[in-house]
Order: C-alpha cells, then sequence, then structure tokens
C-alpha cells in the first residue's frame, strides 16, 4: 500500500471529477470534488489506519489502497 500522511496525492491521465476514501468497512469517511488530473486531497483529519481512494471520471472508476500513518 502507498503510506501518506497529511496529503495524498493523485496523478492521472483522465479528469476526475469526484473521489471519496472509505475506511476498510466501506464507510465513506471523506468526499471531493474535483474535476482535475492532478491534485492533492488533505487527510489530516483521519486517524492513522487503512484505507480506500476511490476516484471517479466520466471514464473510469478505480480504487487504491493507502495507508496513513
Amino acid at each position: 500500500p502507498n503510506p501518506a500522511s497529511n496529503l495524498l496525492y493523485i496523478d492521472s491521465e483522465h479528469l476526475i471529477e469526484k473521489s471519496i476514501i472509505s475506511d476498510i468497512s466501506g464507510k465513506q469517511l471523506l468526499h471531493f470534488d474535483l474535476n482535475a488530473e492532478n491534485t492533492s486531497l488533505p487527510i489530516s483529519s483521519l486517524p492513522p489506519g487503512t484505507y480506500f481512494l476511490t476516484a471517479f471520471s466520466s471514464e473510469h472508476t478505480i480504487t487504491k489502497r493507502f495507508v496513513k500513518f
């Protein structure tokens, strides 16, 4: 998994319209409306643990696991 502390960086070839951060039980914790290919998401409010980032574009939806430390 990708480690992160205060910011989670996203670099995409597609325009990301929104993203959601969920915990391992699937509970949605943070929601971001983006409209960007490259951005950073503030995650300092999350306690340390394992999370999932789901990014949505008009063409794709992708989910990646990351660790907040």
